[in-house]
C-alpha cells in the first residue's frame, strides 16, 4: 500500500508540471432536462452535454503561440461519448497578426451569423437554425483565418480542402477545383453594438458529366445591441441550393430564415424570448413555412444554472416537432 501511494505521488509530481507547461485546460458543460413534448411521454434527456480540452503552447517565438482545441459530445444517460459526436478539433497559431487554425471548425458565416441570437440553453431551440448549418458548421478539412480586432472590427475567412477529384481509375478527366468551399465574414463588436455579414459557398466533387453533387451559396446578416440589462438580437440567413445537395432544402431551390430575440437580466436571473420563421422554397414543389416561438427563464448559481423553457413549433415545416416544455440543470467547468 505504501509503495502504491509513493508511486502515485511521484507520478502526480511529474504529470502536473507537464500539464502546467502545456497550459492545457479540461472544460465541459454537463446538461440534463426533464422534458414533455406533445404526444410523447415525459423524459429525462441529455441536453447537449460536451467535454473538451483546449490550451496554448510556447513555440519559442516572440509574437506567436500555438493553440489547440478538442471537444466531444457526451451522453449522460448512456455514460459514454456520443458516436460520431466530435464537435470541434483543431490546432493553429495566434499572435498580433491574427489567428490561423486548421481542422474541424465553424466557417465565419456560422460563427458570426447563424449561431447569433441562439441564446437558449436547450437543444430544442435548434429547430429553426438548420438552413446554413450543413456545410458551414463543424466542417472538417477547414482552414480559418481571423484578423486582429481593430476598434471592434474583425475580418475572417475560411476554406475547405477536402481533396475532391472527379477522376476514377483509368480516367484522364480534369481535377476538381482546389478549394471545395469557402466563407468570408466581417463583424463589428464593441460599444454594446454588434453587426456582422458573411457569405459561404460549398461544392462537392464533379460527376463525370461535369455537374456538382453539391453546389450551394449562403449569406446572412446579424445585428444586436445592449441597453442596460436589455439585449436585443436579430439575424437573417438565405440559402440557394443549385443541385439539391442540401439536406434541408432536399431539392433545387432556396430557403430563408430570420430570428429576433430579447433577453433581460435581473441580477442572476435572465428572462428570454424568441421568434423565428423559416421558409423552404423548392423549385419543383410546394413551399413550406414554419414558425418557432420560445420563452425561457434561467437562474445562474456560480458555475451552474437552472432553466425552464417552452418551445412552440408551427406546421407544416415543423410537422414532425411537437411543442415542448422542459426544466433543465446545467453545470459548467
Amino acid at each position: 500500500m505504501k509503495k502504491s501511494l509513493l508511486c502515485m505521488a511521484i507520478a502526480s509530481s511529474l504529470i502536473v508540471p507537464a500539464v502546467a507547461m502545456a497550459d492545457a485546460t479540461l472544460y465541459g458543460s454537463f446538461r440534463m432536462a426533464m422534458a414533455k413534448e406533445d404526444n410523447k411521454s415525459m423524459s429525462l434527456d441529455d441536453d447537449s452535454t460536451r467535454i473538451g480540452l483546449r490550451g496554448t503552447v510556447d513555440l519559442g517565438l516572440e509574437d506567436t503561440k500555438g493553440i489547440f482545441r478538442w471537444e466531444q459530445a457526451l451522453d449522460i444517460n448512456s455514460g459514454a461519448l456520443v458516436s460520431n459526436g466530435g464537435r470541434y478539433a483543431w490546432l493553429g497559431a495566434t499572435g498580433s497578426w491574427g489567428t490561423l487554425t486548421g481542422g474541424k471548425q465553424d466557417a465565419p458565416i456560422q460563427a458570426l451569423v447563424t449561431a447569433y441570437a441562439d441564446d437558449f440553453n436547450s437543444g430544442a431551440q435548434g429547430g429553426h437554425s438548420q438552413v446554413a448549418r450543413q456545410f458551414n458548421r463543424r466542417q472538417g478539412n477547414t482552414l480559418v483565418y481571423a484578423s486582429p480586432k481593430m476598434n471592434g472590427l474583425q475580418a475572417s475567412a475560411s476554406a475547405v480542402f477536402a481533396g475532391d477529384d472527379i477522376r476514377t481509375s483509368g480516367s484522364t478527366g480534369p481535377k476538381d477545383r482546389m478549394v471545395d468551399g469557402y466563407s468570408l465574414g466581417l463583424a463589428y463588436d464593441a460599444n454594446n453594438l454588434y453587426f456582422a455579414g458573411a457569405f459561404g459557398n460549398a461544392k462537392s466533387a464533379k460527376s463525370a458529366a461535369g455537374s456538382y453533387g453539391i453546389d450551394q451559396n449562403t449569406w446572412g446578416l446579424a445585428a444586436g445591441f445592449k441597453v442596460s440589462d436589455l439585449t436585443l438580437k436579430a439575424k437573417y440567413v438565405h440559402l440557394e441550393d443549385k443541385t439539391g445537395g442540401s439536406s434541408f432544402v432536399r431539392t433545387q431551390g432556396k430557403a430563408n430564415e430570420y430570428v429576433i430575440s430579447a433577453s433581460y437580466a435581473i441580477d442572476r436571473t435572465t428572462l428570454m424570448a424568441e421568434f423565428g420563421q423559416t421558409e423552404r422554397k423548392p423549385d419543383n414543389a410546394a413551399d413550406l413555412k414554419g414558425r418557432h416561438y420560445a420563452l425561457g427563464i434561467q437562474q445562474r448559481m456560480g458555475r451552474g444554472r437552472v432553466y425552464a423553457e417552452y418551445h412552440d413549433y408551427t406546421k407544416p415545416l415543423y410537422a414532425s416537432r411537437g411543442d415542448k416544455f422542459l426544466v433543465g440543470y446545467r453545470v459548467d467547468f
